[in-house]
């Protein structure tokens, strides 16, 4: 891990480490700009075991490791190819591929996390619906930031079974609600105050839940577990905002994005 220290702040990247990963995993290497193909697709069954498995469950070790420390632009790649550790294709092994080709392309981005910010959590939350072709299940995604960049961040698949893209998206305010409790109890631990906790959601039926807990026609199917959300805005803990889906940064969380979406999502954070 790279640490660089200035008057403005820390800048945290992994540009040694991924340096590395052209070195282990050999040439070609060409230059690329997402860390999935948008239109790819992943889920097909018709493509036989890949040979090489070793080499797969080291990729995605490899990419793991820096979706978890610093790269969380990979953590929704890093994350899906991890469903396929002990069944990969050529279609799995070629996508893994290109994630250390675009970390290559990318490496001296950076995490900066700058002095003289006020002290609040921000929270973004997303989720996409039925993404995953083979059960329909959904993909929730949340990133967390503190003194201008993040610090802890989430892409996975929801268990529960979602009717509607409005109860994914409840679904995924809940997590990173939770998250942000979390948060908040180190910060405390450590004599550090937050102020108050903002989550930023883009579906507004969702929100709307989250705030009218009496729509319980609306959401006596979901898992009590899920509900966590409602009290957190009932005591005034949490404030939901609305974020327009075009400003939200938690959707490169949830699903492969067009180079454009992708960019500016990364963009919102990480630092050249």
């Amino acid at each position: 891990m790279n640490i660089t220290q200035s008057p403005q702040g820390i800048s945290i990247s992994l540009s040694d480490y991924i340096s590395k990963l052209l070195v282990e995993f050999g040439p070609p290497f060409k230059p690329i700009h997402t860390p999935l193909d948008k239109h790819a697709d992943l889920f097909s069954s018709i493509e036989p075991p890949t040979a090489d498995i070793t080499r797969f469950q080291s990729m995605v070790g490899k990419l793991l490791f820096a979706s978890n420390t610093v790269r969380y632009d990979i953590d929704f790649a890093a994350s899906f190819l991890s469903r396929f550790l002990n069944s990969p294709t050529n279609v799995h092994l070629k996508a893994a591929r290109r994630v250390v080709d675009y970390l290559i392309t990318t490496k001296d981005f950076s995490l900066t996390y700058k002095k003289g910010i006020p002290s609040h959590l921000n929270v973004y939350g997303d989720a996409s619906y039925a993404d995953n072709k083979t059960d329909m299940h959904s993909t929730c995604g949340y990133i967390t930031v503190y003194s201008g960049a993040p610090i802890t961040w989430s892409s996975k698949k929801i268990k529960a079974m979602c009717l509607s893209s409005a109860d994914a998206e409840y679904i995924s305010m809940n997590e990173a609600c939770k998250e942000a409790y979390w948060l908040t109890d180190i910060f405390n631990g450590l004599d550090i105050q937050i102020p108050s906790i903002d989550l930023m959601a883009d579906n507004s039926s969702a929100i709307a839940l989250a705030k009218h807990p009496t729509q319980h026609d609306r959401t006596k199917h979901i898992n009590v577990k899920y509900h966590h959300i409602r009290e957190a805005v009932e005591t005034k803990k949490v404030n939901i905002q609305f974020l327009k889906t075009t400003e939200q940064p938690a959707d490169m969380m949830t699903k492969p994005l067009s180079r454009a979406l992708h960019e500016r999502c990364r963009d919102t954070f990480i630092n050249t």
